[in-house]
């Protein structure tokens, strides 16, 4: 037990002393004589809530630092009143001090509150130091002994995990305190923690009743900590919504003679609700939270008669073991400051008591509280230094003690991990737009809004505003996921499938369509942002993707975040007024202040100026100028680097005035050809050149499209980073630079070229491109990370050139730039766009036998063949067959693998099995290169892929090793998975389960890593035919249900790798653990998606398999019957090895017996056998 000095008042003249602890011992009661005037208090109070919050000018000054000198003078009268005015009090305290134990707490009891609220925390030794500063520090602490019927704190044992209830009220008509400040403050030092043992919940809505209903909910992680972040007033009931000081302080009116304490909360329509301290403290009877913390001013104040009128005081009295409340108003940077230091020590297993000595004394050594203003129009800035660490007090009853125990032991269920493809805040920071960032959290969290759109000119920071909400929201778990979706410099014809493929990645899902992402949001709260709309418009897609965002928006507590240029996007689903569900935001400049600190944070960053900084008013003329843009800003800042005030603002004045009056863009243009204008005369010649890229580029590209040399563009670099025209940054998963661009700065350099050198660039262009695209598709065998993370950067640049390509006529090589780009669009999920680009091709396919043809119509043969049409896809690659030469030759060995592969998918392996045996014939014949051996290892593949299929494992496993050998030479490592993943099937099917798992989980992971949902899915399947043959049916029904959900979302319901293959093994589940019901639904739902695809094969498998189901059903046995002779039917249409007929020949006989007829039995028996004989020992 840690020693306590506490300080015992009878009544307000009265008091006496006694240490706790080993040695207890009581003084006798002494008069107490209050030594602070009312004077002083007034000073005291003027100082904390007026001084550095209203106007101050330089007698203020002097008055601040006499106040300032009197702080350890009133602490010493205090000290010498309580505890040196009688002797054996004295001789306690020396003990008390001289005991150097750490946990030392002084109390102050007292149920008077002309006690309760003087400045006990000012306390100070004759001659010696704030009891704060002692080493270790003494900790000050109030509490309420005889106050009526108070509840005793239940003892509340330190834990191992932690759960903190935030409450952030900024109700309207109050006034506006950036409501990510405490909070942010208390993450941040959350993020400190090596093992996150402690959950932030945020209360949304923030009113009183849900606060109540939040409390009583018995479902959800019992409250250790409530942290109310708002207005608190002290007064009567007519004073309590008074309007408050300003945006500085956290009060909502001045202290007169007042009879009762108030939090705000808000009410249900986002307004004050004034919540009294006697219904806060009855709210919170009894309840189980260790710890209050009510970050609100004057939260600690009571009336003078009444000791219970206070919010803290009601609360201790409502059985709160420790309250932390504001004596007086306090300063937003104080009370931020203050929970940083208090919460990082709370987290690290401090004690309450403790954890706030740490916070004061971070505090007193620190009294710097930002900038204030004055002089002449508010020219002159000056830095507030004010001691206001003895502001917090602390009610406490019962020992002092940590909340956070040292131990550590299982945590709770840890949330999902919180997925974003959100960059990195830029490196000046995000300034301003609390208010509007507060409405879009407003109006996700509690007004229903489910579309909210952010509009503004260019540059006006709705990217930044975006991603900023982003990022907090996803911080403070409104969402679990926020998925970023950029237009800006995109080039397709397809945004519902680029933001498709952009939520597949992020959400590390598979998304086959509109309907899929929409099932997705429905199941986790995401933010979807949809950003540069504008660029849409053109050509005629943003209504597509409007319509697709509707549902998705709709979607369970997803929401859909929106930003463009135009004001209006003419669309039913998203009004500018008049509905609740879609709400808007027009965009203007910063505010001056804020404009001001952005300028300080980009000045700040390198390179270093040698020039004097502006004042304070000069820069806020010379960004009104510009309206205080902020894109325009961060171009002004740089100038200001290197030239004078005076000299920017007579350019930029002068330059307005060129651009037309009515131009949305006006201050953008003139403050980017401001920056133009100061890069040297021969880097302004080089500039125009950049203009043929779309907003960016891989550096290695510059040199291959502009013609510049190294050293060249090395000057002009250095010069457009300087300036803030460029920014460089890393490309995930490779060592590769990407340049991205000013957003206007392209566009605005194109204008500049003539024609004649705009074709002549995009000749180099296109032709860079065609390159970069053959480079990143055969890197994409053997590091696709660091091809796609390329792919994707580079996509825009990638669609025009291919595009440029192909309308100049180069057919040859455009429809091979088609060939690499579709492989990537593919990737990506971008399916029209691919579409639309295979088109395009197929145009320009050349002449018969010519490479253009061979891949134009290979390109379409693929389609139809992953868009469940094989059979029409065979007779688009034997039309290709045909029209190649007779030798043998790379283009005709990959057509008879393809044309094998769509006779593996109709079912048909013996066929598929001679045409890849003559594939390898033909590829033997070629000079082998890396191609042609990577050709051969895929075709062993294939070929072990039917002989499986037909029973031959021993030659099936001896192909997957020549495969495998092949594929380790080239280090093919997706071609490794694909054969990893097909011997665990080889595996599986010999009875080698264990060896299969492996396999089969090598393989999931492999393909997990570079993004290949549909394989991932296939081997999930097989994954739980292991379990399924092992008998582990939960596994294997888990498996099934996760292979059928990746195959459906990618679309795939019916063909050989289909969710109905998986359909089918979750019914046999259901059979083999007596689920026959649910079997029965699961195979119909495979058969209609087999009908749907005309998938005869597997519609006849299907039709057995329920005709199976029924056949030990008396009642059923005509259905049964009925299923048998029309899945016989076409398999009589099939292969008998792949169609295996004798398997429903049996169910017939079965069928038979149980109706009596012996003979027909028989019949079906001996058919079984015959068509069995063939095949007999292949198992």
């Amino acid at each position: 037990m840690s020693i306590e000095l506490q300080l015992t008042f009878t009544d307000a003249t009265h008091v006496m002393v006694s240490l706790l602890g080993d040695n207890p011992d009581t003084s006798p009661p002494a008069e107490f004589i209050n030594p602070l005037e009312e004077k002083d208090l007034n000073e005291l109070r003027w100082y904390l809530e007026d001084y550095g919050t209203s106007y101050a000018a330089e007698p203020d000054d002097v008055r601040a630092v006499a106040v300032q000198e009197q702080l350890p003078v009133w602490g010493t009268a205090l000290f010498e009143a309580a505890l040196d005015n009688e002797r054996k009090a004295a001789k306690l305290f020396d003990r008390f001090l001289e005991s150097g134990e750490e946990g030392r707490v002084l109390s102050i009891a007292a149920d008077e509150p002309a006690v309760l609220t003087l400045p006990w925390e000012l306390l100070h030794t004759p001659g010696g130091s704030f009891l704060v500063n002692e080493n270790p520090p003494i900790s000050i602490r109030r509490g309420l002994p005889g106050a009526g019927d108070a509840r005793t704190p239940q003892p509340r044992a330190p834990k191992p995990n932690l759960h903190l209830l935030f409450i952030v009220s900024r109700p309207d008509g109050a006034s506006f305190i950036d409501p990510r400040r405490d909070a942010d403050a208390v993450l941040s030092a959350l993020a400190k923690q090596e093992q996150a043992r402690v959950e932030v919940e945020f209360l949304r809505p923030p009113t009183l009743d849900a606060l109540r209903r939040r409390l009583r909910d018995t479902r959800l992680p019992t409250v250790d900590i409530i942290h109310f972040d708002g207005h608190g007033v002290f007064g009567k009931d007519s004073e309590a919504d008074r309007g408050g000081k300003g945006d500085d302080i956290k009060g909502d009116g001045a202290a007169t003679d007042r009879q009762q304490g108030w939090l705000l909360f808000e009410d249900k329509e986002g307004g004050k609700d004034r919540v009294a301290a006697e219904k806060f403290g009855q709210l919170l009877h009894q309840n189980h939270a260790g710890l209050v913390v009510l970050s609100a001013c004057q939260s600690a104040a009571m009336d003078s008669k009444d000791p219970m009128s206070g919010v803290a005081a009601r609360l201790v009295h409502a059985g709160i073991p420790a309250v932390i409340a504001m004596t007086h108003s306090v300063l937003v940077s104080t009370a931020e400051q203050l929970f940083a230091e208090f919460y990082s020590s709370l987290f690290q297993g401090c004690t309450v008591a403790r954890s706030l000595d740490e916070a004061r004394h971070d505090l007193l050594f620190n009294p710097e509280r930002g900038i204030r203003l004055r002089g002449a129009g508010l020219a002159e800035e000056f830095k507030l230094d004010l001691h206001d660490w003895f502001l917090p007090a602390l009610y406490q009853s019962g020992q002092d003690m940590a909340l956070l125990s040292a131990e550590v032991s299982e945590s709770p269920e840890a949330r999902p991990a919180l997925l974003s493809n959100l960059p990195e805040p830029q490196p000046s920071g995000f300034f301003g737009r609390s208010r509007e960032l507060w409405q879009i959290e407003r109006a996700f969290a509690v007004e229903d809004c489910r579309r909210f759109s952010i509009t503004g000119f260019g540059g006006q920071g709705k990217t930044a505003l975006a991603l900023e909400a982003g990022r907090w929201l996803l911080r403070t778990h409104l969402f679990e996921r926020v998925c970023m979706i950029s237009y800006a410099a995109y080039q397709g014809s397809d945004p519902v499938s680029m933001a498709i493929a952009t939520m597949s990645a992020v959400f590390e899902e598979s998304l086959v369509d509109a309907d899929a992402a929409r099932a997705s949001l429905a199941q986790t709260p995401t933010l979807l942002i949809l950003d540069n709309l504008e660029s849409l418009a053109a050509d005629n897609t943003l209504g597509e993707l409007l319509d697709a965002a509707l549902p998705w928006s709709e979607a369970g507590a997803s929401r859909v975040l929106l930003t463009s240029r135009q004001p209006d996007c003419n669309h039913p689903g998203y009004p500018l007024a008049g509905d609740y569900r879609h709400q808007t935001l027009a965009l203007q400049g910063l505010q001056p202040h804020d404009s001001v600190d952005w300028f300080d944070s980009l000045r700040r960053l390198p390179p270093k100026t040698r020039l004097k900084r502006p004042r304070r008013d000069v820069l806020i003329n010379l960004f009104r100028k510009v309206g205080f843009h902020p894109l325009s800003i961060s171009l002004l800042a740089q100038q200001l680097k290197v030239r004078g005030p005076a000299d920017v603002g007579e350019r930029l004045e002068a330059l307005l005035e060129e651009q037309p009056v009515n131009q949305a863009d006006r201050s953008l243009l003139a403050s980017l050809e401001l920056s133009i204008e100061q890069l040297p005369a021969q880097c302004r010649e080089w500039l125009p050149r950049l203009g043929v890229f779309q907003g960016g580029c891989l550096e290695e590209m510059i040199e291959h499209v502009t013609g510049l040399k190294e050293a060249d563009w090395q000057e002009l670099r250095n010069h457009l980073l300087i300036a803030g025209l460029m920014q460089a940054e890393r490309v995930a998963d490779s060592d590769v630079t990407f340049l991205r661009f000013h957003p206007t700065l392209a566009p605005a350099l194109w204008q500049r070229l003539a024609k004649e050198e705009q074709d002549k660039l995009l000749q180099g262009y296109w032709q860079a491109y065609y390159g970069l695209s053959n480079e990143l598709y055969k890197m994409d065998r053997t590091n696709p990370h660091a091809a796609r993370a390329l792919a994707r950067c580079e996509l825009p640049n990638l669609l025009r050139a291919v595009h440029v390509a192909l309308q100049a006529g180069e057919a040859e090589e455009g429809v091979d730039f088609a060939d690499s780009v579709n492989k990537f669009l593919r990737n990506f999920g971008l399916r029209r766009d691919a579409e639309e680009l295979t088109e395009e091709a197929g145009k320009a396919g050349g002449t018969v036998g010519s490479q253009a043809w061979f891949l134009s119509q290979s390109n379409k043969g693929e389609q139809l063949r992953q868009n469940g049409q094989p059979k029409a896809a065979a007779e688009v690659f034997a039309d290709i067959l045909a029209g190649l030469e007779k030798t043998p030759s790379y283009e005709r060995c990959l057509t008879l693998g393809m044309l094998g592969r769509c006779h593996k998918d109709q079912g048909q392996p013996a066929q598929a099995e001679q045409l890849y045996r003559q594939e390898l014939e033909e590829l033997a014949q070629l000079e082998q290169d890396d191609g042609v051996r990577r050709q051969t290892g895929s075709t062993w593949t294939d070929l072990a892929d039917v002989l499986v299929a037909q029973g031959e494992y021993s030659k099936a496993k001896e192909a997957y090793q020549a495969s495998l050998d092949i594929k380790a030479k080239i280090d093919d490592v997706r071609g490794t998975a694909v054969v990893m993943g097909q011997l665990g099937t080889l595996a599986k099917n010999q009875g080698e389960l264990a060896e299969a798992e492996e396999r089969y989980k090598e393989a999931i992971a492999l393909f997990q890593s570079i993004g290949e949902p549909k394989h991932e899915a296939i081997y999930t399947h097989q994954l739980g035919m292991v379990y399924q043959q092992a008998k582990h049916w939960k596994a294997a029904e888990q498996a099934y249900r996760q292979a059928a959900r990746l195959k459906e979302e990618q679309g795939m319901l019916g063909g050989s790798v289909s969710a109905g293959n998986s359909w089918q093994q979750l019914a046999q589940v259901c059979m083999l653990t007596d689920r026959l019901a649910e079997a029965e639904q699961w195979y119909n739902k495979a058969l209609a998606a087999f009908k749907a695809g005309k998938d005869w094969p597997r519609v006849a498998t299907t039709l057995s398999n329920l005709a199976s189901l029924l056949a030990d059903n008396p009642a059923r046995l005509d259905e049964a019957r009925g299923y048998a002779e029309e899945s016989l039917a076409i398999k009589e249409t099939l292969d008998p090895a792949a169609a295996q007929i004798w398997k429903t020949y049996n169910i017939l006989a079965r069928i038979a017996d149980q109706q009596g007829d012996s003979s027909q039995a028989a019949e079906y028996r001996s058919k079984a056998e015959r068509a069995f004989a063939p095949y007999r020992g292949g198992e």
